[in-house]
C-alpha cells in the first residue's frame, strides 16, 4: 500500500495571494500524522519564484523529513525574466529521481511497487523556428503566437513511452502527474490529452491513474479504465470580484531558525493584489491510499469560503469551484 498527501496551485506569492507559510505547515504537519510515504504537489506552486523561495525550502527542507515530489505549473515563472526553468527544476523534488538528463522537468521514481511519473505539459509550439518551447520566463502561459498550447512535447511523449514500457517490464503500476488535466472530461485539458490516453491503451494494468491540478475545482471520472483525478486549488479558490469587509485580514507569516511558521503582522485582503479573489478560510489537500489489490481511497476535507462570504453555485461560469474534496473510493485497474 501506499500513502501520500497531494495538493495543488498553492500560489504562494507574498502581497498577491491569501496563501501563506502557514498553509504549507499545517499540510506537512498533517503528512506526517497520517504517515504518509510522500507528499505531491500539481504545479503552481508559486509565482514570482525568485523572490518567494521560503516556500520551496519549507517544503522540500521540511523538519519532518518528508519526501516531497512535484510537477511544474503555468504559473511557476510568472513575476519576471528572473523566474528561469533553472530556478525551478531543482526544485520539484527532495528525493532522487530518474531523468532523461539533468536539467529535464519530466522525471519519474519508484515507492514501493507503484512508479511516479510526473510529466510537464507546459510546451508549445513556435510555427516560425519550427521547434517546441516551455513556457517562457515572466509568462503565465505560451508565447503569443504560438501553437499547440500545453502540450507534453515529442521527445518528453517517448519518454513516457519507454518509461512506462519499463513499468510494465516490472510489473509495477503507474500513476501520472500533471498540471493540466489528460482526461478530456474537464474543462480545460492538455493540448494532446488524446494522444496521451491513447499511449496509455497500450498500458492497460500497468497505468491506472493520472492526477491533475490548475482548474481549482475538484473532479474525478474514469476513461478506459484509467481514473482520472483533478485536485482543487490550496487556498485561491475562484476569480470573481468578492465584497470582502474593508476590516478582513488574514496573519502574515515568516520562518524562524527552526522552520516554524510564526505570525509576523496581518495583511489585508483589499490591499493583496488578488483581493478580489475567492480563498477557502483553510488549506485544501487531500489524502490518497491506494492498497496492494488496488483500492484507491480519497480522503477529502470540506472547508468554508473566507469571511463566510457564500459562493452562488447557480451562477453560470466556466469554471463551478467549491470549497470541498469529496470522499471517494474506486477500484483501480489492477
Amino acid at each position: 500500500m501506499i500513502k501520500f498527501l497531494l495538493f495543488s496551485d498553492f500560489h504562494y506569492c507574498k502581497g498577491t495571494y491569501a496563501s501563506t507559510l502557514n498553509d504549507l505547515d499545517i499540510m506537512l504537519k498533517k503528512a506526517k500524522e497520517e504517515k504518509v510515504d510522500f507528499c505531491f504537489q500539481c504545479g503552481d506552486f508559486s509565482t514570482d519564484a525568485i523572490n518567494n523561495l521560503e516556500a520551496f525550502d519549507l517544503y522540500l527542507n521540511n523538519k519532518y523529513d518528508l519526501p516531497c515530489y512535484g510537477v511544474v505549473g503555468n504559473h511557476e515563472l510568472e513575476g519576471g525574466t528572473d523566474n528561469t526553468m533553472e530556478l525551478i527544476t531543482p526544485r520539484l523534488t527532495n528525493r532522487p529521481v530518474n531523468k532523461p538528463h539533468p536539467d529535464a522537468s519530466y522525471w519519474h521514481t519508484d515507492v514501493k511497487n507503484i512508479r511516479l511519473i510526473g510529466l510537464d505539459s507546459n510546451h508549445s509550439f513556435n510555427p516560425e523556428t519550427k521547434e517546441w518551447e516551455h513556457v517562457p520566463p515572466g509568462r503565465t502561459g505560451a508565447r503569443p503566437g504560438n501553437t499547440n498550447v500545453a502540450h507534453v512535447h515529442p521527445v518528453q511523449m517517448q519518454w513516457l513511452k519507454e518509461t512506462l514500457d519499463e513499468a510494465q517490464e516490472k510489473g509495477l503500476k503507474a500513476i501520472i502527474f500533471t498540471h493540466h488535466a489528460l482526461s478530456g472530461a474537464f474543462n480545460f485539458n492538455c493540448g494532446n490529452g488524446k494522444e496521451i490516453r491513447d499511449l496509455l491503451e497500450n498500458y492497460k494494468k500497468t497505468a491506472v491513474m493520472c492526477i491533475c491540478g490548475d482548474l481549482h475545482m475538484d473532479a474525478f471520472t474514469v476513461v478506459n479504465k484509467v481514473a482520472y483525478f483533478c485536485i482543487t486549488a490550496t487556498r485561491y479558490l475562484a476569480t470573481e470580484t468578492v465584497p470582502y469587509p474593508e476590516d478582513a485580514t488574514f496573519d502574515l507569516y515568516e520562518l524562524d531558525e527552526n522552520k516554524n511558521p510564526v505570525v509576523v503582522g496581518k495583511q489585508s485582503l483589499s490591499e493583496i493584489k488578488h483581493s478580489n479573489y475567492r480563498y477557502s478560510d483553510r488549506p485544501m489537500y487531500a489524502i490518497v491510499t491506494i492498497d496492494d489489490d488496488g483500492l484507491l481511497k480519497i480522503q477529502g476535507m470540506k472547508a468554508q469560503w473566507i469571511c463566510g462570504i457564500e459562493y452562488d453555485a447557480t451562477k453560470e461560469r466556466k469554471y463551478q469551484n467549491g470549497v470541498e474534496i469529496k470522499d471517494r473510493t474506486y477500484k483501480l485497474n489492477f
